[in-house]
């Protein structure tokens, strides 16, 4: 049996710096949806202004 990990390449990092939020479990749901192109909705949240864009010279 051939073994499927053969050919790809491990890599380990080290964090420097970490960035924490709180948003709350409904705010972390939302941006792992968002970053898996899974996201169905918008977020509201009164401490949060999210705002995506997809042209950064129209800024």
């Amino acid at each position: 049996m051939r073994n499927p990990y053969k050919k790809h390449t491990i890599s380990y990092f080290t964090l420097a710096t970490q960035m924490r939020v709180q948003g709350g479990n409904d705010y972390i749901a939302f941006i792992k949806d968002l970053l898996a192109g899974a996201a169905d909705r918008k977020y509201h949240s009164k401490k949060y202004d999210l705002k995506l864009y997809s042209d950064f010279s129209k800024i």
